[in-house]
């Protein structure tokens, strides 16, 4: 079929972007990070008699993927190096393997070393410099820096007469400007990239960088709406990189990049033979990071063809693959998450939970099917906490959920957002179930939206009201029957993207809050919720701020707070001048008190490293907090309260900061509010839910049901502004 014919039928097709096709970044920061020059693959790996030879042995052990063993000929290059050249340019290929290993801040350090020296560095080496601190800057999503620094870059290979540099650089510049989403002249820069692609010579570098430069066409017309035609442009560049390609790596990227524009296009026998043959290539070379991209894509075919049970399978291999990578592709980019790891383990519930539709209530089949999906968005959980706080060890002591939903009286809720549809999966003494409603992601996100302002305003009464009852309707009414059935009293919500930023206790369904029927508790994922056992309670850390610092606003009600804890329990209390950074740092540290309750300004951001609480001299970070609780060794917090914090409306990134907080911080349960409400408010409320863990005759979640509770009956404070924000995440015993 011609590009032009194609570009035809795919505008005939409804624009919808899925993330049917590779991404390319990934591909990208492979391109940036590529060797320029010669590669000695025979050099025997014995200690380089000069610093030139290091670095050739170091160039042919990265083209195999040793990064320890080429860092080692070049720690061998740098004890060699004399001279600004030889300094510089070790520097700069140190930076590379860094860059290559994720470890981004030893790459930047590099960086700076080889930059210092920029003068001494060959002219061919300078470009080099540029687009490896560029695809750094992508990888950390700093988009603006990026794209300036891939055109600095690609202006000196252009010096040089490097076309290939030129065409790469160029092409992750317009990547880097999409990835931010700054599309003017989009068409035009897509063409003057097309032009002078075209003067590429075949080879293998070369077909990689026309996969690029095609992938970029065909997600303008997919995500951005432009011309078609651009289409048959990428159609072009990938049947050319198909012709250039040397190995069976990049035949089969060339071949399932094909395939994903005949899956949008609707033609699914030759979006499924194209894909097929992608996927055989890719096992024949053993070639991980394509394997899932094909497997899933071979399964989306399978789906949208009407055979759930292959597209089960196709789905399964898919995540298997993607598990053993997973780390790097995280890793690759800042948007690694959310473009391709969370969309895949999606596509696994939407086929397995289509599958499970079809099957009875309750019988083995169906209970296996929706355990796996169970388990799948648990292993997504806590990748998208990993990806967060950046730290693989934040998931590390992640536990089975066994157990933990066998408890009487709790149900765990597992909202899955679909494209189509949502679903809700719930947990109760070991058995499963699925509701769904027949509305989108976009709506559920749109009406979420439109709730959290209502419920922040008083002013605005019952403004909330709709937007309540809508997602009761969607997420809660079919499966309330069955809950009351089952005598369930806690609700433990694992909720995902913009259900995050709302309290769901404040979900109405018509008569009633649901905080009036269920206590509610939060989790990122069960499996992160260990030891379940309820607090103990005896003495605590207690520090406040009443006055105004740092620009924050007095909270004059932090003082009868704290008056209020005090008298409850035994511990130290610190207030105004006396709560001071490395005060703090020293109480949460000392394994006497089994509370922390820290009564002052806190703010969550899309950026966990921006996160807070205000001290009176300082900010504590998420990072040191946890630092000072891992001082507590195998005595963690039971309870760490958050009595004034809040995180931006429609920001899902933050609230996902705020949810993960018990996890990072290494405390068993956490209470945190969403937004800063009256402090008079919130005295009540602690007061209230201290005494009631005191009485020792409700749960934690009971606990705080019940001070929710009281500001609700109370004329003064019964707007959810008040009573709503406050969640309880982590261990609801």
């Amino acid at each position: 079929m011609s590009s032009t014919t194609l570009a035809r039928l795919l505008g005939q097709r409804t624009r919808q972007w899925t993330i049917a096709a590779f991404t390319a970044l990934c591909c990208a920061v492979a391109l940036v990070l590529a060797p320029v020059g010669p590669v000695f693959g025979q050099l025997e790996a014995t200690l380089p008699p000069s610093v030139s030879d290091a670095w050739a042995l170091a160039d042919a052990r990265r083209a195999r993927g040793d990064l320890l063993e080429a860092d080692r000929a070049l720690q061998a290059a740098e004890a060699r190096a004399r001279g600004e050249p030889e300094i510089s340019g070790t520097a700069l290929r140190r930076a590379i393997v860094f860059a290559d290993l994720g470890h981004l801040e030893d790459a930047r350090a590099q960086l700076a070393r080889a930059e210092s020296s920029i003068d001494g560095l060959p002219a061919q080496d300078r470009p080099r410099l540029a687009e490896t601190l560029a695809g750094i800057d992508a990888r950390q999503g700093a988009y603006g820096a990026a794209e300036l620094g891939f055109l600095r870059a690609a202006d000196e290979f252009h010096a040089v007469g490097a076309t290939l540099g030129e065409v790469r650089s160029r092409a992750n510049a317009l990547r880097a400007r999409m990835d931010a989403r700054q599309i003017e002249d989009l068409e035009p820069r897509l063409h003057e990239l097309a032009v002078l692609s075209a003067g590429l010579q075949p080879g293998e570098a070369s077909a990689m960088a026309l996969l690029a430069v095609g992938d970029l066409h065909r997600r303008a017309v997919m995500e951005f709406r432009s011309p078609d035609p651009l289409l048959g442009t990428a159609h072009s560049n990938f049947e050319r990189a198909l012709a250039f390609a040397e190995s069976d790596h990049t035949r089969a990227f060339a071949l399932g990049f094909q395939g994903g524009l005949y899956e949008d296009a609707e033609r699914w026998e030759e979006a499924r033979r194209l894909t097929s043959r992608a996927l055989f290539l890719a096992q024949a070379s053993n070639a991980q990071d394509q394997i899932y991209r094909w497997e899933w894509q071979l399964a989306r075919i399978q789906r949208a063809e009407g055979a759930l049970a292959a597209s089960a399978e196709s789905m399964d291999r898919a995540l298997v693959a993607l598990g053993g990578i997973r780390a790097d592709v995280l890793q690759s980019s800042r948007n690694a998450f959310g473009s391709i790891v969370e969309p895949a383990y999606l596509d696994y519930a939407d086929v397995n939970l289509r599958r499970a539709a079809l099957m009875g209530d309750d019988i083995p089949a169906q209970q296996a099917t929706l355990r796996g999906v169970r388990d799948q968005l648990e292993s997504l959980k806590q990748a998208e906490m990993q990806d967060y706080f950046q730290d693989e060890c934040v998931a590390a002591d992640a536990a089975s959920t066994d157990g933990v939903v066998d408890l009487p009286g709790v149900a765990v809720l597992y909202p899955v957002m679909l494209a189509d549809r949502i679903e809700l999966l719930v947990e109760t003494r070991g058995t499963l179930r699925r509701f769904a409603s027949p509305v989108s992601r976009g709506e559920v996100t749109v009406t979420t939206r439109r709730l959290r302002v209502g419920l922040e305003q008083p002013a605005a009464g019952d403004a909330y009201l709709e937007s309540a009852q809508a997602l009761h309707r969607w997420l809660i009414a079919e499966a309330e029957p069955w809950l009351i059935e089952n005598d369930v009293d806690t609700l433990v919500f694992v909720p995902s993207g913009a259900l995050r930023t709302i309290p769901l206790s404040a979900l109405h369904d018509g008569q009633q809050f649901v905080i009036e029927k269920f206590s509610v508790a939060t989790t990122p994922a069960v499996s992160l919720v260990t030891p379940l056992t309820p607090d103990r309670l005896s003495q605590l850390f207690v520090a406040g701020l009443t006055e105004s610092v740092q620009g924050f606003s007095e909270l004059p009600s932090v003082a009868e707070e704290m008056r209020a804890l005090s008298a409850m329990f035994p511990g130290t209390s610190l207030k105004n001048e006396s709560f001071q950074l490395a005060a703090v740092e020293t109480g949460l540290s000392s394994r006497t008190y089994s509370v922390a309750h820290l009564a002052t300004h806190g703010e969550f951001s899309s950026n966990h490293q921006d996160s807070f609480v205000l001290t009176f001299d300082d900010r504590l970070t998420m990072d040191r907090l946890q630092n000072v609780l891992g001082r507590r060794g195998d005595a963690p917090l039971d309870l760490l309260v958050l009595s004034a914090c809040r995180t931006a409306a429609g920001d899902d990134r933050a609230a996902l900061g705020l949810a993960g907080v018990a996890v990072q911080a290494g405390a068993k349960s956490a209470v945190a509010s969403l937004w800063y409400i009256s402090d008079a408010a919130t005295a009540s409320l602690m007061s209230n839910f201290y005494a009631n863990l005191k009485s020792g005759n409700l749960t934690t979640a009971g606990s705080l049901r019940a001070a929710q509770l009281d500001l609700l009956q109370s004329p003064e404070y019964r707007h959810p502004s008040f009573w709503a924000p406050y969640l309880l995440i982590g261990n609801w015993l």
